[in-house]
């Protein structure tokens, strides 16, 4: 018996060294932006508003009609996924060097974030300032650089 609570508490130690460098601040923002996209209740000025980082006053209304027209599908893919976001959110430095094809600098890497949907599809989220920066990535061959609204 005693055998059995030390191996759990070794694999409670080693799964929580996994996700130890996961901020929660950064997670809260993400999960909760990802619950809002998901709400057909929930507006997507709301989420704009609410959640993301948008470009200067002369570029604002542009802004806000790209992105409406990049959370459209992502609604829609987010649809049948569960609500517990949380658990499918990771850092991005956490990820094999094979599934690392964004150029960034270490700046932007330490804030990235990846989110695996319940088919397996990731969303790469920067975040800047407090504000979801992008969660769209542009694809030229096999990099990708991020599609940021913030001025």
């Amino acid at each position: 018996m005693r055998n059995k609570i030390i191996i759990l508490i070794i694999l409670l130690g080693v799964f929580s060294m996994c996700k130890s460098n996961l901020d929660p601040v950064k997670v809260d923002l993400i999960a909760n932006f990802l619950k809002d996209v998901k709400d057909p209740k929930t507006s997507f000025n709301t989420v704009i508003d609410k959640h993301l980082c948008v470009g200067s006053a002369k570029d604002r209304k542009a802004s806000r009609e790209a992105l409406i027209m990049l959370l459209t599908p992502f609604r829609a893919r987010l649809k049948n996924n569960s609500d517990n976001f949380r658990n499918s959110i990771d850092t991005y430095s956490s990820l094999p060097n094979s599934e690392k094809n964004i150029n960034m600098d270490s700046n932007t890497e330490n804030n990235t974030y990846c989110f695996k949907d319940n088919k397996g599809n990731k969303t790469f989220i920067l975040i800047e300032n407090g504000k979801i920066a992008s969660f769209t990535v542009l694809r030229k061959g096999i990099r990708g650089v991020f599609l940021v609204f913030c001025g």
